[in-house]
């Protein structure tokens, strides 16, 4: 996978990492100036977010795809932990952290 070409979603972790989706359906995560991961499908990246599902401690990397396709992963590894494949195109995403 190639990281040169038109970057459609930027969500940033922390102070010095962020998770990027790029046109061509490249996800991943940099560490600073380092990659930590890449990942490459064939549909186009809507959102993108960082949430901590499993309430670990530890936030999640979520993607939303336009055929539908909404996961899960490790944003340190990029290791899936859950998928869904809706009936609908991901247009985004409205995170909120409920007691």
């Amino acid at each position: 996978a190639t990281e040169s070409d038109v970057v459609v979603s930027l969500t940033p972790i922390g102070k010095e990492n962020f998770a990027f989706g790029l046109a061509n359906g490249t996800i991943g995560v940099y560490g600073g100036e380092k990659k930590l991961w890449t990942r490459r499908y064939k549909h186009d990246v809507r959102d993108m977010a960082i949430f901590d599902l499993d309430d670990d401690g530890e936030a999640e990397l979520i993607t939303g795809w336009s055929n539908g396709r909404l996961d899960v992963r490790k944003r340190e590894t990029g290791q899936e932990i859950f998928k869904e494949r809706l009936s609908a195109p991901i247009s985004g995403f409205c995170l909120s952290d409920y007691p």
